[in-house]
Parts: structure tokens; sequence; C-alpha cells
């Protein structure tokens, strides 16, 4: 087996390297933004936000990019829909008023 020595410099007192410690730092601090975000999110559905949280809670870090790929698609296109559905709303009233000499 091969022995590599461990330069004081890339490794911390610890003998983790500083760049995988602060990675972690950075994925616990997405793992519980993404919590509080399902925590506080209101929803038409109360059990989609507890699946969620338990989703997130027990998968770790796997629960949260499985929330941000698929929760945040989904609203993201729902909101679409409210848009488009507005936009076509609002063309409607605008021909309406047209037909009846408004404009």
């Amino acid at each position: 087996m091969i022995d590599f020595p461990m330069n004081p410099e890339l490794f911390g007192a610890s003998g983790i390297p500083p760049i995988l410690i602060i990675l972690w730092i950075v994925v616990e601090i997405i793992w519980l933004a993404s919590v509080v975000r399902v925590a506080n999110k209101a929803t038409k559905e109360p059990l989609d936000r507890v699946v969620w949280l338990m989703v997130i809670l027990f998968l770790n870090i796997m629960g949260t990019i499985l929330y941000w790929l698929f929760a945040q698609c989904r609203e993201t296109s729902q909101k679409a829909a409210r848009v488009a559905n507005a936009d076509a709303e609002r063309e409607r009233a605008i021909k309406e008023r047209a037909n009846r000499g408004a404009l």
C-alpha cells in the first residue's frame, strides 16, 4: 500500500482539506434553507409540505436536490400558466371592446 505523506499546508489540523470543510458548510446551509423554505411556504395541500419536509429531512442533500428540481419546476410552470391565462384574458377583453367599438 502506498503511504502518502500529509502536507500540513493543504490539510487542516483535523486532517480534512479546508475546501471540503467549506463545501460541507455550503451544502448544510443550502439544506437548512430548503427546510426553512418548505416549512414556511403556503401550499394548497398541507400534505405536500409535510411530504417535502420528510423527503428533505430523510434524504438530506439528495432530498434537497429533488425538491429544487421537481417542486420548483412545478411552481415555475404553474406561474407561467397563470401569466399566460392573464395575457389571454387581457387580449380577449381588448378584442371584446374593439368589437363593441369602445376602443
